[in-house]
């Protein structure tokens, strides 16, 4: 059972490193336990296949960070994935963490953006990117 709090190392759920993530995370879909099954519509860890699928989530990734950084008046740039979960839903609802790196601070910060790939290639929506997932109701 994971704690409340700021700061927790989720290494057995594949998340290296310290991430600002605490039980709301779990609740919020970026930290599910890698288990052999789910259950039909619940969200799961999405392994990168492939190129295309890799390709698929660095672009959302990026529409987050410059949803982010218009939201904020930042200049981050996107820098990696570190965690994709994902939820079949009218598409799929992609849960990414991703790091992003401040332009000219070479300061780096953990990023979790929620992404909704609809149906068909009619486009995507982001939800919300924030880097403090304490602060999404």
């Amino acid at each position: 059972m994971v704690e409340s709090g700021v700061g927790h190392s989720f290494e057995e759920y594949g998340v290296r490193g310290t991430h600002n993530v605490s039980q709301k995370g779990f609740r919020r879909g970026f930290l599910v336990p890698d288990i052999g099954c789910s259950i039909p519509g619940g969200i799961v860890r999405d392994d990168l296949i492939n190129e295309s699928r890799e390709q698929l989530v660095t672009d959302l990734a990026k529409q987050a960070m410059q949803f982010y950084n218009e939201k904020n008046n930042a200049s981050f740039e996107f820098d990696g994935i570190v965690r994709v979960n994902s939820q079949v839903v009218a598409g799929r609802m992609f849960y990414i963490t991703f790091i992003g790196r401040s332009a000219g601070k070479n300061a780096s910060e953990t990023f979790y953006g929620k992404v909704w790939k609809k149906l068909y290639d009619l486009g995507s929506i982001v939800k919300f990117c924030e880097t403090d997932l304490e602060c999404i109701s």
